[in-house]
């Protein structure tokens, strides 16, 4: 005798068997190694990273993880308080492979000029390959043999990318994360018009070995993860996600490094940012669909005509609702954030002295003081707004 089917079956059938697949791969996440991502301090055993395209990061951030995060039941662990896992009693969080707590006190604005304390590349420079990415520039030694990442200016725009990654990059490395050295620098040597006489950002490649990236989904639960995103608005930087990250084996432990800074303050990819950027997401459904039932009448809380400050600075105010603030890639961490979080992250942020301020946009090497002293305010003013919404 054969069975016939309904379609209505057949569909039901299909509806079982897709949760049935999320609700594994949840219960995948919840592992042994999910758990000590979002509780150990370090990570002392050598393990894979990811490699994966953008646009497969971005499928995952926007639809699957959100999918399985809800029919898996996550919200369970989370529970009513969404309390970090890596926090000690205190609500610190210890040193190790993701994060330093820095002594900013005990530092001078020269230490924080140059936090790394390291020498920027000795020229002549030595083209190895050119890079790949949204910015131009090159893979390629130094003559004491360091390599670097050599990221240009776009032409138009000269000295807002590399402003941007330098600043931003020593603000990140001063609130406790594992930042390369970047330092500004005048290009000698290649023998490449493309490259010589032209100023860039040079970052140092990281120590060890690079195994590929990690994901924020899978250290979502972890403080300083999710507190990020306050450094993020404070410093405007929207792109930060799977794909702006890197993890090494450094013969000990495993390292968590943050790249690529030259989308923070008026800065995107090195060119200025858009007027919404910092309030909507690349694609954000919300927004749209408000915006097109309206007509257009509800909007974002941007300014439309913001203007361009100087080709040197682009898009960049002291204009900051710290509770409206979006990235402008999906990121899980910071969309975990609680204010337990970000009064942790403020605490740091004001710690940071004027005079240590000052030193580091200092380090963006602006040709126009005005440029420099622009900058130094907006972020004074971006500090006091996140300050006033999450408390000292």
């Amino acid at each position: 005798m054969t069975a016939v089917c309904s379609m209505g079956e057949v569909y039901r059938f299909a509806v079982r068997a897709a949760v049935g697949i999320l609700l594994l791969m949840q219960a995948g996440c919840v592992s042994q190694q999910f758990r000590r991502e979002n509780t150990a301090d370090r990570i002392a055993s050598r393990q894979e990273g990811r490699h994966a395209s953008l646009s497969y990061v971005q499928f995952l951030n926007y639809c699957l993880y959100p999918a399985r995060g809800i029919l898996g039941g996550m919200w369970i662990l989370e529970g009513p308080e969404n309390r970090a896992w890596n926090v000690d009693a205190d609500g610190n969080v210890p040193d190790g492979s993701f994060f330093v707590n820095r002594d900013i006190a005990g530092m001078s604005p020269e230490d924080l000029a140059n936090p790394w304390n390291t020498a920027p590349p000795q020229m002549p420079l030595t083209v190895a390959k050119p890079k790949t990415g949204a910015t131009s520039g090159f893979i390629g030694k130094d003559a004491s043999g360091r390599t670097f990442n050599v990221k240009l200016d776009d032409p138009d725009w000269p000295q807002l990318g590399t402003s941007a990654e330098a600043i931003g990059s020593r603000l990140a490395w001063a609130m406790g994360y594992h930042v390369p050295p970047v330092h500004v620098v005048t290009i000698e040597g290649t023998g490449d018009p493309r490259y010589d006489g032209k100023r860039a950002a040079a970052v140092e490649f990281v120590p060890g070995e690079v195994v590929g990236q990690w994901r924020f989904e899978h250290v979502k639960y972890r403080r300083e993860m999710r507190a990020a995103k306050v450094l993020a608005m404070w410093i405007n930087e929207i792109d930060h996600g799977d794909n702006n990250t890197l993890l090494a084996w450094d013969g000990r432990k495993m390292v968590y490094w943050w790249i690529d800074f030259n989308s923070s303050l008026g800065s995107w990819q090195g060119q200025p940012k858009e007027p919404q950027m910092g309030w909507v997401q690349a694609w954000d459904p919300p927004w749209q669909a408000r915006m097109i039932l309206t007509l257009g009448l509800v909007r974002p809380g941007c300014d439309p005509s913001q203007p361009i400050v100087s080709p040197a600075v682009g898009r960049f105010d002291g204009r900051l609702d710290p509770r409206a603030w979006r990235s402008h890639q999906e990121n899980p961490a910071y969309n975990q954030l609680t204010d337990a979080d970000a009064r942790w992250m403020a605490a740091k942020m004001a710690a940071l002295s004027e005079q240590h301020l000052r030193a580091i946009v200092h380090a963006g090497r602006y040709s126009d003081p005005a440029d420099e002293e622009y900058v130094f305010q907006t972020l004074l003013a971006r500090r006091a707004a996140i300050l006033e919404a999450f408390g000292r």
